[in-house]
Parts: C-alpha cells; structure tokens; sequence
C-alpha cells in the first residue's frame, strides 16, 4: 500500500512498484511503472512460485538481464 500511495490507477494498467511489496526493501519510495496487467501479473505469479519454497525472511538476489 505505502508503495502505490499516491500513485493515481489508470484504466487498463496495473501500477508495478520495484522493490517488489513482497520484499524487506518494498514500500514507500519505490519506483512505480504503469504496466500491461498481463505482464504483471504473469511476472508476479512466477516470481511467487519460484520462491514459494523459501522462508520468509530469506534473502534472494534478483538478477535482470
């Protein structure tokens, strides 16, 4: 919430913060980019299964190439 505060909705955009909410880094002060929903969500339902193994609090490092 404290990521998208502010942050105005805008018809057929999803508003995409980095760091993602799911991180200790995400929140307020995030960068938001207006983004296709299917790429959104796409992106956060893998991300959410490729760490669902994990702990919360495990520290992962994302790599974007």
């Amino acid at each position: 919430d404290l990521s998208l505060k502010g942050v105005p909705v805008k018809k057929g955009k999803d508003r995409d913060e980095w760091p993602m909410a799911m991180c200790a880094e995400g929140g307020a002060g995030a960068d938001i980019q207006y983004i296709s929903p299917k790429d959104n969500r796409g992106a956060g339902s893998w991300v959410g299964n490729q760490l669902s193994t994990y702990p919360d609090g495990t520290r992962v490092k994302f790599m974007v190439k």
